[in-house]
């Protein structure tokens, strides 16, 4: 199951987005976790000194994180764009950039893989680069985050932006039932080891196990 946090900095401005995916947690068991990625010490250098976290599991299994959905889109109506931020970065001699994003639900009825897409642009608006990421649910009337790495290099792009477009279904045959995991009480951006992390915990609040 996906825990995602945005990095922010002291004005509240979202810096990009750090994710990865909590353990097996039996009903009532806490763990910890541990999320990486070099976009983190470029949030740090940009500014980034918290963290906001969210981590909605999938009580069945049956959601899907990857794939293609059918039927018509729906863009703008039924979902919205909160605040967003991204990070540009070296990887390998290569220039990669992170977004984060916050989504909000418009309807009263929770949204199932809603598609996300990233369109970075060069300075004279030119697309460079797209990518994609779903959201296995949206709780009817919440915000959950999104985030996004772009593969592409952007070097000789430079300065870019993003678009951001969200595309959602009122219905999906991946509805499924899921739960909020509680995270924390305290969630760290640690620079104590080789390379700087987010770390903290999360408790299943369930009566099933949550699994990936």
């Amino acid at each position: 199951f996906p825990i995602e946090c945005l990095l922010v900095d002291a004005d509240d401005n979202v810096i990009t987005e750090v994710s990865g995916y909590g353990d097996r947690t039996s009903p009532g068991q806490t763990i910890a976790w541990e999320l990486s990625g070099s976009q983190i010490e470029a949030a740090i250098n940009a500014g980034a000194i918290s963290t906001e976290c969210i981590s909605i599991a999938s009580l069945d299994g049956s959601a899907s994180s990857s794939g293609s959905s059918s039927g018509a889109s729906v863009e703008g109506e039924l979902t919205s764009v909160g605040r967003s931020g991204f990070v540009t970065y070296d990887s390998l001699g290569e220039t990669r950039a992170s977004v984060g994003v916050e989504v909000t639900n418009n309807s009263d009825e929770d949204l199932f893989f809603t598609e996300v897409t990233f369109n970075v642009l060069d300075s004279g608006g030119a697309p460079v680069a797209t990518e994609s990421s779903y959201l296995d649910v949206i709780p009817a009337g919440e915000t959950v985050i999104a985030g996004g790495r772009v593969s592409t290099d952007l070097t000789d792009s430079l300065p870019v932006t993003v678009e951001i477009t969200v595309f959602a279904e009122e219905d999906s045959f991946f509805e499924t039932e899921w739960a909020y995991m509680e995270i924390g009480p305290e969630v760290e951006i640690s620079t104590d080891g080789f390379r700087p992390s987010v770390t903290g915990t999360l408790t299943n609040p369930t009566d099933q196990p949550v699994d990936l």
